[in-house]
C-alpha cells in the first residue's frame, strides 16, 4: 500500500439545490489571541508547536432580500471589562490579547449602519466570539444555539460567576434556535436550520466545544459553499488529513523555507513528523481543554470532515491563522473564493506551525526518516562548511554508487569525511587543490572509475543543485557520469 493512498469518495452530503445565494464577507475583527498552550486544546504534542496564536473572525451576511446578519464578532475591544470570570482566567493563563476595533466600528467605518444588522448569532458564549452586541440597537435580535437560555442566563452581574454580560441580551430579543422544526433536514450528518427559508444559508447543530455551539453553511454560488467553523476545530491539523482527503505526496509552495531546501516540500517529511505517521488521519486530536464534552466534540468535527474534503466547500475555522494574507476581508466579499483559489492555497499551510519539528537534525530524526529527509539532513551538514574563495581550496563532492564500505581517502585528498545516504551511496565534502575550469572540469567527469563521480563545484549553491539533479532523476539512482556532466557543464556556463 502506498504511503500516500489515493482519496476514498466522500459520502454524499445532500445538500438540497438552490439558486439562492447570500453575499458573504469575512471580518477581520483586529483581534488577536497569542499564547495558548496547545496542550490545552489538542495533542498528541509537535515537536517545536507548543502554543497556538490567531485571528478571530466573523462574518457579515447578506440576503438577496438585503436582510443583514452577523455571524460572530470576534473579542470585544475593551476585553477587560468581560465578565469578571474571564478577565481572571486570561490573566492567570498568561495570554496575550490585542483588539484595536470592535466590530461596530468596521461596519461603521464602511457605511454598514447598525440599525441594518438583523441578529447578531453567536456560534457560542465565549468572549472570543462574542464581540460586543450591546453597541448595537435593541432593534438587533441576538440569536444562539440550543441550551443556552436553559444554562447560561442570568449573566454577569446577576449571576457573579456567569462568563457572559447581561449587557450583551438586556432590552432586545433573545433568540434560541431549534433543530426540532424540521428534524428531517440534515446535511451531510449535521441537523440543520435552513435560517432564510430559501436554501441560501444554513445552521448546522455541532454540540461538543460549547454549550449551544453552532456552525453555519453559506451558499456563495448555486453549486459552492463557504463553511463557518467557529471553534469546532482550533487548528487544521485536527480536520486534516483524512482518508477522503489525504496528505499530498508534496506541497508547493514549500512551508518549512530555511528548513528543507527547494520550492516543493516532500510529503514524507510531514509523513515523519505526524505522530501516528499517517497520511490519513488528523495530526491532532481534540483535547479535554477545548471541549464541553469531548466525545460530542469529536464527533462534530468528525462531520465537518465529510464536508471539508469536497473541492467546492471552503472551511473556515474561527483562528485559522492560515488564512490572513490569503483571503480578501470585509468589504469585499468571499462569494468569488473559488475562482481565486483560497481553498487550495489554505488547504494545508497550516503545516508551517510545524517549522521547528521538520528541522532535520539527528535529535528530531525517526527511524523511519524518508530517503530524501536523509539527504537533506546530510546537505544541511555539508553546507555548514565555511565557503572558500576562489583562489583557496575548492570543495569536491564525490560519490560512490551502491558502495556499503567506506572508499579510501584518495592521495590527492587533503581531507574527506565520508557519509553513507540511502540510494546515494557515500558522499563526502572534500578540500582540494584549486585548478583552472577546464582541467577541473576533465578531472571531474572523466576520471570516473569504479562508479565514483567527483565532481568540483565553486560554491555550495551549484552542489545543490548537483543534488536536486540527482533527485529530479530518480530517488534511487544517480545520472551516469555522461548525462550528469551535461548538465553540470550547462549550468557552470
Amino acid at each position: 500500500m502506498s504511503q500516500f493512498p489515493d482519496p476514498t469518495a466522500p459520502p454524499p452530503l445532500n445538500i438540497p439545490p438552490s439558486n439562492h445565494v447570500v453575499k458573504l464577507s469575512i471580518i477581520d475583527t483586529t483581534a488577536r489571541v497569542n499564547g495558548l498552550g496547545c496542550s490545552m486544546f489538542l495533542g498528541p504534542a509537535i515537536k517545536g508547536h507548543e502554543y497556538l496564536s490567531g485571528p478571530a473572525y466573523g462574518f457579515l451576511i447578506e440576503n438577496e432580500s438585503g436582510i443583514k446578519i452577523l455571524f460572530d464578532m470576534g473579542v470585544p475591544q475593551k476585553w477587560e471589562n468581560s465578565a469578571p470570570t474571564i478577565v481572571d482566567l486570561v490573566r492567570k493563563l498568561g495570554w496575550d490579547i490585542t483588539v484595536t476595533k470592535n466590530v461596530s466600528d468596521i461596519l461603521l467605518e464602511n457605511d454598514v449602519a447598525l440599525e441594518s444588522i438583523s441578529t447578531i448569532i453567536w456560534s457560542h458564549f465565549h468572549w472570543d466570539h462574542t464581540g460586543d452586541p450591546s453597541l448595537f440597537p435593541s432593534t438587533t435580535s441576538l440569536t444562539v444555539g440550543p441550551g443556552f437560555k436553559a444554562n447560561m442566563l442570568p449573566g454577569y452581574p446577576a449571576n457573579p460567576n456567569s462568563p457572559i454580560l447581561e449587557s450583551a441580551y438586556k432590552d432586545r430579543e433573545l433568540v434560541e434556535v431549534s433543530f426540532d422544526q424540521n428534524p428531517e433536514l440534515r446535511i451531510g450528518e449535521f441537523r440543520a436550520l435552513d435560517y432564510f427559508g430559501d436554501g441560501s444559508f444554513y445552521l448546522l447543530d455541532s454540540p461538543g466545544h460549547a454549550i449551544g455551539h453552532i456552525c453555519g453553511l453559506a451558499r456563495t454560488t448555486p453549486d459552492s459553499f463557504v463553511f463557518l467553523g467557529a471553534d469546532i476545530c482550533h487548528h487544521s491539523g485536527e480536520l486534516r488529513p483524512t482518508e477522503y482527503l489525504p496528505l499530498p505526496n508534496s506541497i508547493s509552495p514549500n512551508p518549512f523555507p530555511g528548513k528543507v531546501k527547494g520550492i516543493v516540500c516532500p510529503g514524507s517529511i510531514l509523513l515523519d513528523l505526524h505522530p501516528q505517521h499517517s497520511a490519513t488521519e488528523p495530526f491532532y486530536r481534540i483535547s479535554n481543554g477545548g471541549a464541553n464534552d469531548l466525545p460530542e466534540a469529536q464527533k462534530s468535527l468528525n462531520k465537518l470532515m465529510n464536508f471539508d474534503c469536497y473541492e467546492n466547500i471552503f472551511t473556515i475555522i474561527a483562528h485559522d491563522a492560515a488564512l490572513l494574507d490569503i483571503v480578501d476581508f470585509f468589504p469585499k466579499t468571499l462569494n468569488d473564493w473559488k475562482d481565486k483559489k483560497y481553498r487550495e492555497k489554505g488547504l494545508w499551510k497550516f503545516v508551517a506551525d510545524f517549522k521547528e519539528a521538520s528541522a532535520p537534525t539527528s535529535e528530531n530524526m525517526p527511524k523511519s526518516r524518508s530517503v530524501f529527509a536523509k539527504r537533506m539532513a546530510l546537505l544541511s551538514q555539508i553546507f555548514m562548511k565555511p565557503k572558500v574563495g576562489p583562489n583557496g581550496p575548492r570543495i569536491a563532492y564525490t560519490f560512490k554508487k551502491g558502495r556499503r564500505s567506506k572508499p579510501k581517502s584518495g592521495a590527492t585528498r587533503i581531507s574527506a569525511e565520508w557519509k553513507f545516504v540511502e540510494g546515494l551511496g557515500y558522499i563526502r565534502a572534500d578540500a582540494t587543490p584549486p585548478r583552472s575550469r577546464a582541467a577541473k572540469t576533465a578531472g571531474a567527469f572523466e576520471r570516473s572509475s569504479h562508479s565514483s563521480v567527483p565532481v568540483e563545484a565553486a560554491d555550495a549553491k551549484i552542489c545543490s543543485e548537483l543534488i536536486a539533479l540527482s533527485e529530479i532523476e530518480g530517488m534511487e539512482k544517480i545520472p551516469r557520469p555522461s548525462s550528469m556532466r551535461d548538465r553540470i557543464l550547462a549550468r557552470l556556463r
